[in-house]
């Protein structure tokens, strides 16, 4: 089955998520002029649309499909444009994770039947090209993010989810975490060049996590009690690490 890609699957952290959400949409809308222009709608329409990526040339994001609910599909468009167009081929579902920094070429997760395998597609000619073993398995690979240094995907395999970072130069993955998913969901966050980072939900609280390729060390970002943390994300030129914390129920 399919794992929900950003939000966990109960009920407690998924109001945590939506109320991380209005307090980023708050800050945006109070924040000096000279700061920000306020966010500005790119994809509108009822079916849901999640996982966006984008750089310089092209926009991709993740959506369900109107007639048929809870089919998702990845799709991008080039910027300025509205003509889209699919990255999974037809037959398949698709969900897109993310951008390849000095290309455009997008990685996303491929289900065909249950079959679930992670591609990059060259979002100017839609060649497509199933990544390899180790990566690629007859397990259920999922979350895939990319940076120029590395791949970060999940794995589930029987009752285990791993999550995985591939090398891209020496070709070398490495196990960072695993763990039950009927009694935790753990989601893969964002790659760069040094940190990558994924969050844990469990039956009270979500945690957030950065693993240092560098130093070969995780740290668990604190929180005061009762507080969850997850979705984190290290601005490596700054060295600043963003992250949603709420309480243990919506609003």
């Amino acid at each position: 089955m399919q794992r929900p890609p950003i939000f966990p699957p109960s009920p407690l952290a998924r109001g945590a998520a939506f109320l991380g959400l209005a307090f980023v949409l708050a800050t945006v809308a109070t924040a000096p002029a000279w700061a920000v222009t306020g966010p500005q709608r790119v994809i509108a329409g009822r079916p849901d649309q999640l996982l966006p990526s984008v750089n310089g040339t092209y926009l991709i994001w993740t959506q369900d499909s109107e007639p048929f609910p809870n089919r998702f599909h990845a799709y991008g468009r080039l910027r300025g444009t509205t003509e889209i167009f699919r990255l999974n081929p037809a037959g398949t579902r698709g969900w897109t994770g993310g951008i390849d920094p000095d290309q455009d070429r997008a990685i996303y997760q491929q289900i065909d039947g249950r079959v679930s395998d992670l591609y990059t597609i060259d979002l100017g000619t839609l060649r497509r090209i199933k990544l390899p073993t180790p990566i690629n398995t007859a397990r259920w690979e999922w979350g895939p993010r990319i940076s120029n240094a590395f791949y970060l995907f999940a794995r589930d395999v029987s009752s285990t989810t791993t999550l995985f970072l591939y090398d891209r130069s020496t070709k070398t993955m490495e196990k960072l975490v695993s763990r039950d998913p009927t009694r935790y969901y753990t989601v893969p966050g964002a790659v760069g060049e040094r940190y990558a980072t994924w969050s844990v939900c469990g039956p009270v609280t979500c945690s957030a996590f950065i693993h240092d390729t560098g130093t070969d060390r995780t740290m668990r970002i604190p929180a005061p009690p009762g507080k969850a943390r997850y979705a984190p994300v290290v601005h490596e030129t700054e060295g600043m690490v963003y992250f949603v914390r709420s309480g243990r129920t919506c609003g």
